[in-house]
């Protein structure tokens, strides 16, 4: 059997990377396994806590967030004082029976302190996510093109001496958030976030901010102003594509080229809880130079089979989102304009020649993989299996889920990481030809060369150098046509590939490597058996 390994691509791949200030810098340190050790005067910390969701949830302002008390211990140093709770919609209902919900962690909830410059981080919990990787990988791809979002760090965590887990840390887009991204002078506008089971296309709703907070709306700084009228202003204005300066004062009151990048990588991850699907999971921050920034949220429901969802009416699969227009003020501004549509066409091509390449992504994913292996394995709390993980970048997993208080269950696809984005990439690439633009993936084509040739027992096989780390297929075939041996996906990291023959009849066989990027080598090779 072929042994695959993954851990020393890391060498070979490298990605590219956006620098942070120092703040949350040893937090968000996505190289390391953190461990995370909490202590909590609760007996039954989980029956509090889901208690205090639940209610809540059912009535937010008779119960509003609460804190529980705990102490907590970070890679070995103290913090009291802080403060947890749950926290999530889809990722903590649907596992409601499950002990591993998601969490907030506040350093802050009792105090005004914070560790390493973050007082607030969330912890998920890998709902619809075998591969362990959906949120990191898509975060990541937005901070490659200079997005400001959320950074990601794994952690194990334990309660009371308890080991609840592997989960993923998610940096809180808050007022630290905003200081580390638009700095900290003059840098005080409002930020608003999309709350649970929003649908918020930014359609005019008058002059009245209740029509805007019943669809999902919420003020998450300077909260006792809650002053939303500049907002609604706003909301008015994308209303307005009649004015004449339409298009010039839209480009002055919203980043909307950051926005067509945050677009493109929704549509290339599958991204489809956000606003151009179901207007949701994104934030909106009002800066005080009177520009809107787009800040994404919330990419657990991503790398997803599409086609399997066909209750979602509103998932059209185009990569230029016509469809959203006649609901969607913002989109409809946008892509009404032939120059911003041409500039989020030819971003495709680039992003898909470049970004959002197996050689530019495999690394970050293959070292995430091999850094939470053994804490995933010993999970007692984990929501997919250790199998379902070890195949996830590769083989498809079908996860269905029964939906609580219905005969109903949902079947979620989540076909193999690594095939799905290449699949995205010719996806991509054969939408484009229909806006009569040629993105083509640079398909390779190399000559193999078996050795010894002719041999008996077995031979040895050198890919080329830029092919090295390649994830691809191995098949022989006979002068017949027929496939007499394949093999499952591998990463190549020898210098060399040996393949053993067994008991192959003498004559010419071909053998063929099929990269996940579309490249293709062959090589010929003559069988001579030794008597």
């Amino acid at each position: 059997m072929v042994q695959v390994r993954w851990v020393i691509l890391l060498t070979l791949f490298g990605w590219k990377g956006v620098s942070f200030s120092q703040i949350g810098n040893n937090v968000f340190n996505d190289q390391i396994l953190h461990k995370i050790e909490l202590t909590t005067p609760l007996e039954d910390w989980q029956a509090v806590l889901s208690e205090d969701f639940f209610n809540h949830q059912e009535n937010p302002e008779v119960y509003p967030e609460v804190y529980r008390p705990c102490l907590m211990r970070f890679d070995g140093a103290y913090v009291v004082n802080c403060g947890f709770r749950e926290r999530g919609n889809s990722s903590r209902n649907i596992n409601e029976n499950e002990p591993k919900k998601p969490l907030k962690i506040a350093m802050d909830a009792f105090v005004e302190q914070s560790y390493n410059g973050v007082q607030k981080f969330n912890l998920q919990n890998f709902t619809h996510d075998p591969s362990l990787v959906h949120d990191a990988l898509a975060y990541s791809l937005f901070r490659e093109l200079g997005i400001p979002a959320p950074r990601t760090a794994y952690a194990q965590l334990y309660v009371n001496g308890e080991y609840m887990g592997l989960y993923l840390m998610v940096e809180n887009v808050d007022k630290t958030f905003l200081k580390i991204h638009f700095g900290s002078e003059n840098n005080d506008g409002n930020l608003y976030k999309t709350d649970k089971g929003a649908a918020l296309y930014l359609n005019d709703l008058g002059n009245d901010p209740s029509p805007y907070i019943g669809a999902g709306l919420k003020l998450t700084t300077n909260e006792q102003e809650s002053d939303y009228s500049q907002i609604i202003d706003f909301i008015h204005f994308l209303n307005q594509p009649q004015r004449l300066d339409f298009n010039e004062e839209l480009e002055k009151r919203f980043d909307i080229e950051n926005y067509l990048k945050i677009l493109a990588v929704e549509k290339f991850i599958r991204s489809w809880d956000n606003y151009w699907a179901g207007g949701n999971n994104f934030y909106l921050y009002e800066h005080p130079d009177g520009q809107y920034r787009w800040i994404p949220w919330d990419m657990n429901e991503t790398f997803q089979d599409m086609r399997n969802l066909s209750w979602t009416t509103w998932l059209d699969g185009y990569w230029v989102p016509i469809k959203q227009m006649e609901e969607r003020p913002l989109i409809a501004a946008i892509f009404r304009n032939d120059r911003w549509k041409n500039q989020y066409i030819q971003l495709g091509c680039e992003l898909i020649q470049d970004n959002f390449t197996i050689q530019n992504i495999s690394g970050r994913v293959v070292f995430w993989h091999n850094l939470v292996a053994e804490a995933y394995r010993e999970d007692p709390h984990k929501i997919n299996s250790y199998d379902d993980f070890e195949k996830s970048l590769t083989e498809q997993h079908t996860n269905q889920i029964q939906i609580q208080g219905t005969p109903y269950a949902l079947r979620f696809h989540y076909p193999g990481l690594f095939p799905l984005l290449q699949e995205q990439r010719e996806w991509v690439s054969d939408q484009l030809k229909g806006w009569e633009l040629d993105c083509p993936l640079h398909e390779d084509a190399f000559h193999l060369q078996p050795f010894p040739n002719p041999g008996s027992s077995y031979c040895r096989i050198t890919l080329p150098q830029n092919q090295m780390g390649q994830i691809g297929l191995w098949k022989v075939v006979n002068a017949q046509g027929v496939v007499v041996q394949s093999f499952p996906w591998m990463i190549v990291v020898e210098e060399q590939f040996t393949l053993t023959t067994g008991d192959w009849s003498d004559g010419v066989y071909f053998i063929l490597f099929e990269g996940i990027d579309g490249s293709k080598g062959l090589g010929k090779w003559m069988c001579h058996q030794e008597n």
